[in-house]
């Protein structure tokens, strides 16, 4: 290899980081439509002129949440085809199984704590007001350890989850991980392009788990840029792009126009009612944007800010606690405002405070994670 393509393996890419901060927050603004203002996320239910533009035009990204979803299947192929790249190794699944944990564990078992001690709200929330009748279906249930063991170690990982419903991503990063692992490795310990191969796998993905496409793309992109000074047909075209702003502001404007892809597909997305799949055009969206920011230094520097940062390491946690923070936290303030304040107000206040105790509490329970690993550390060295 070159030594700018081993610059582009080694280097951290701390603008990936910044962008999972920012679709994590996306993720925490999709599922307050959902409960608050479900005007916001389905057309159906749209009930303004300003709900209608919004949903129907690039707006609804801040709010439809898949956009975010294919955003980190699509890392996490890029990633898994980086790591297998760089070391040349090829990650036995259970250690795939067993990192998810970190998640699983304190999502389910603070849901179920919740739940126990009958802090969530939303069913009160419900009965005071129907808008928020989307929330009746989730955790409407009597809690159970057993089956919360299930679901943190089992259960999540071959179906929904019924304690912390965005929790259905779990089970496609496992299948994700199943077909981009051991793919990666043998393309790159046969010192192969894998881009054809990925995109072949994207295709044949489409007609069985379309879910799944975003993992190839997000491997795909990450294979053209490992090699972009290979000298072969993709890396001149890569390298002409690369030279040329206009091409590159043109297909991420693209790009950007087919990420923030509507979910009922109408309005400004319309065209593409006839042929559906609108969560492969996602995705096929965020790999044009992040071809676009990979050859782009000074976009990549706006990503890799600091705080962009520090969000994207906690992001995990986020997209772990939102939702029984939003059930519980949000819908008690709801009712303590209710009729009090307007609607909207209320909606908008219960949203700051959401975001704000969401951040706060992925950060905390990373600070604490941190300090019991150093602990367990120095305990081990010691002995």
């Amino acid at each position: 290899m070159s030594q700018s393509e081993i610059k582009i393996i080694e280097d951290r890419l701390s603008w990936i980081d910044g962008l999972k901060g920012i679709f994590s927050i996306l993720v925490v603004f999709c599922h307050l439509a959902l409960a608050f203002a479900p005007g916001l996320w389905d057309i159906a239910k749209a009930e303004t002129d300003l709900q209608r533009i919004w949903v129907n035009t690039p707006l609804n990204v801040i709010t439809n949440g898949n956009t975010a979803v294919q955003f980190f299947f699509f890392a996490s192929g890029l990633l898994i085809a980086r790591n297998v790249c760089l070391k040349q190794e090829n990650k036995p699944l259970y250690k795939k199984y067993t990192s998810l944990f970190h998640v699983t564990i304190p999502a389910i078992l603070f849901s179920w704590i919740l739940m126990k001690l009958g802090l969530m709200f939303h069913l009160d929330a419900v009965a005071l007001n129907t808008k928020l009748e989307g929330l009746e279906e989730f955790n409407n249930f009597i809690p159970s350890f057993a089956k919360c063991l299930f679901e943190i170690f089992v259960g999540v990982f071959i179906d929904e989850s019924s304690y912390v419903g965005p929790l259905w991503t779990i089970r496609y990063e496992i299948l994700g991980s199943i077909i981009t692992y051991p793919l990666a490795h043998y393309i790159y310990s046969n010192k192969q392009r894998g881009i054809y191969t990925y995109a072949f796998v994207a295709v044949l993905l489409i007609r069985v788990k379309y879910d799944l496409v975003a993992f190839m793309l997000g491997a795909a992109i990450w294979d053209l840029m490992a090699y972009k000074d290979n000298g072969d047909i993709l890396s001149n075209v890569v390298s002409y792009i690369e030279k040329h702003w206009i091409i590159k502001f043109s297909i991420f404007v693209i790009g950007f126009y087919l990420a923030c892809c509507n979910m009922q597909l109408s309005g400004m997305y319309a065209i593409f009612s006839t042929i559906g799949y609108g969560t492969i055009i996602r995705a096929i969206g965020i790999a044009l944007c992040v071809f676009v920011l990979f050859i782009s230094p000074k976009m990549q520097n706006i990503l890799a800010m600091k705080p962009l940062v520090k969000l994207g390491e906690i992001s995990a946690y986020i997209y772990a606690f939102h939702w029984q923070i939003i059930l519980s936290v949000g819908c008690a303030l709801f009712l303590m405002l209710y009729k009090r304040i307007s609607y909207d107000e209320s909606v908008i206040i219960c949203s700051i405070v959401c975001i704000i105790m969401t951040i706060l509490v992925a950060y905390l329970y990373r600070t604490c994670q941190k300090f019991v690993k150093r602990y367990y550390k120095k305990s081990r060295g010691g002995r």
